[in-house]
């Protein structure tokens, strides 16, 4: 399951009157993160005229941390629009998608996969040295997913039709199914990545949702050290260590 936080704020919101096309749904999650660059990306005129004219007729914006959409979207067109910050679960929004757009997390990445949607992993380019980044291009690689390698590749406009090049690319791609069964699959991606030798008994012991769960916590360590790395880049001789904690210059 998908954890975004505790706390939910949630607004909804339609321009016009809902008609009764079939109910089409795009799905936006940020997860945890603050993601702005997507939010922006995903409520443009030119996006939410792309979204209209493909007979999408709900757009639901989880946006994290980050900036809450305006209140209201003059170019909605049609669309019904909810937003909200954090949910206990992001499942039910994910399972009545029709097409996913998120950042590069593990966890929402492989849940959308699990689920069978068609997703849109858009790289966070304000991020340096994520590990999350090349695990989507490593799926990407297999057809699972579609990758955009910037938030501003939303907003490219082809000057032939007038609609976003970017976005028209979203319904010609046909992903390959993600077949799922495979415990060590996730895990050999991240082993190739960081360069960690297998453990195929041990990871077969693991239900394949566990064994996502625990990959996806690796990711986070490893980033998390790094970033404490960057902070000390050596670390202190035991007779430095207590020259610090005697205060002996």
């Amino acid at each position: 399951p998908l954890r975004a936080g505790e706390n939910q704020t949630s607004t909804m919101f339609s321009s016009s009157p809902r008609s009764s096309r079939r109910k089409k749904t795009i799905f936006v999650t940020v997860g945890t993160t603050k993601f702005d660059l997507l939010i922006e990306g995903v409520t443009t005129p030119e996006a939410l005229q792309w979204m209209n004219k493909n007979g999408y007729t709900h757009l639901i914006i989880q946006y994290g941390k980050g900036t809450k959409p305006r209140s209201s979207l003059d170019d909605a067109g049609l669309l019904t629009v909810e937003t909200y910050d954090f949910k206990s679960s992001l499942g039910a929004d994910m399972a009545a998608a029709d097409l996913v757009l998120s950042h590069a997390g593990a966890g929402t990445v492989m849940e959308a996969l699990r689920l069978g949607k068609r997703l849109v992993v858009v790289i966070n380019t304000a991020l340096m040295d994520n590990h999350q980044t090349e695990l989507a291009h490593a799926m990407a690689k297999r057809g699972h997913l579609f990758v955009v390698e910037q938030p501003e590749d939303l907003n490219k406009t082809n000057s032939t039709s007038s609609l976003m090049e970017t976005w028209n690319d979203f319904d010609s791609f046909v992903p390959i199914p993600h077949q799922g069964g495979d415990p060590n699959d996730f895990s050999n991606i991240l082993n190739q990545h960081m360069g960690v030798v297998s453990l195929p008994t041990a990871a077969a012991a693991v239900e394949t949702s566990k064994a996502f769960e625990i990959a996806n916590r690796i990711v986070t360590r490893v980033y998390i050290v790094n970033q404490r790395m960057r902070a000390f880049p050596t670390y202190p001789s035991s007779v430095d260590r207590q020259r610090m904690e005697n205060k002996i210059d």
